[in-house]
């Protein structure tokens, strides 16, 4: 269920990690804590990318010590140091906003005026997101009101009341 993106990531922190320690010439139990740390908390990265490289190398012992590859798991035991790293490394990147002719022309295009309106103005009015809006079915229409399971909420059910008069379009 992961993204070809992701797996990508994964792919490539595992490579890193083996030339980085030159753990392809020594056996995983020959790596300690300290130089797992050390290579987790190296460089310029972001902290999001800290968090997958030290993920990462977590589950590689996870799965090597459920397996019998190895003993423990020297991994577990190590620390993302966030005192080192910088104002910019510690701040998520922001997305500039868009221009108000793009807005314009966003919301304003043949494709938002259909479905994407309707989907948004429910949203909207039930507090639902767009990705709930979007698993909608027929059924989920009912007379006690929109019968929906949000992501967020696991699969927890809600019954919304569809009273809101911006949905009588």
């Amino acid at each position: 269920s992961l993204s070809a993106n992701s797996i990508r990531a994964y792919n490539t922190d595992i490579c890193h990690f083996i030339e980085a320690l030159g753990a392809a010439s020594k056996p995983m139990n020959a790596v300690s804590t300290a130089e797992i740390a050390k290579w987790v908390n190296s460089g310029i990265y972001s902290l999001a990318t800290v968090m997958r490289r030290f993920t990462t190398v977590r589950m590689l012992y996870k799965f090597a010590s459920a397996k019998g590859y190895v003993i423990g798991n020297p991994a577990a035991l190590v620390k993302i140091d966030r005192r080192c790293m910088s104002v910019e490394q510690m701040e998520p990147k922001h997305i500039p906003p868009i221009s108000e002719a793009q807005y314009v022309a966003a919301f304003t295009s043949p494709y938002f005026m259909g479905w994407y309106y309707d989907a948004l103005v429910l949203g909207y009015c039930c507090g639902l997101r767009m990705i709930d809006c979007c698993k909608l079915e027929w059924a989920s229409f009912t007379d006690a009101g929109l019968v929906v399971y949000p992501q967020k909420t696991r699969g927890r059910r809600i019954v919304l009341p569809l009273t809101d008069p911006l949905l009588d379009r």
